[in-house]
């Protein structure tokens, strides 16, 4: 994958920033609402498939549904600047165009710096986020507990994910010491991401 998609000049990065903080409180984590009050529709799946080229048609599908030739994949920890900007001179933080392939995308988890295997997206990634231009839906995904929570503006565009029971019964126990979730985890996650009524 040539670094081409990866930002590496600080005022667009300044631009995308803006961007990923109007839709998240990047400051946040699960079971905390991460996402702001656009988007108020909210499936689930497995962060592993996220970080796998078979999730890149799911992100096609969506882009088509909401207009979007592209999408910002974009790390939020490790530090984007403070360490990865620092260390390896460009941002974690890729534009792939919907008309790339699974194969790219693939290439993109992949691509690491030349003095650092360990760092690619793919291998040094916990909280990453996915977000198309329209901003008519976005994905929030932490590798602690294993799953990632799309959020829609519209619940048309959330059908092939999974609900929040699955989230606490099937896709983040396995996170958890004994599969057990701590006291409390499950109310908060329902009251920030159960059914719109």
């Amino acid at each position: 994958m040539k670094r081409v998609a990866f930002l590496d000049d600080f005022e667009r990065f300044a631009i995308r920033k803006r961007d990923v903080e109007a839709c998240f409180c990047i400051g946040k984590s699960l079971p905390e609402r991460v996402f702001n009050e656009s988007l108020s529709y909210f499936r689930f799946e497995e962060f592993d498939w996220a970080m796998s080229a078979e999730f890149w048609p799911s992100v096609q599908t969506l882009c088509q549904s909401s207009g979007d030739a592209s999408i910002l994949i974009a790390v939020l920890e490790p530090d984007p600047l403070n360490y990865y900007k620092k260390e390896f001179g460009y941002f974690n933080w890729a534009e792939l165009p919907i008309v790339a392939s699974s194969e790219d995308y693939w290439a993109l988890l992949n691509h690491c710096p030349d003095e650092s295997p360990a760092d690619s997206l793919l291998a040094n990634s916990e909280k990453v986020v996915w977000l198309p231009p329209s901003k008519k839906w976005a994905i929030w995904g932490e590798r602690s507990f294993e799953v990632c929570v799309l959020g829609g503006q519209e619940p048309t565009t959330l059908d092939l994910w999974n609900d929040i029971e699955w989230a606490l019964e099937t896709g983040m126990p396995n996170a958890f010491a004994h599969r057990i979730l701590p006291v409390g985890f499950g109310e908060q996650l329902r009251q920030n991401y159960g059914v719109v009524t």
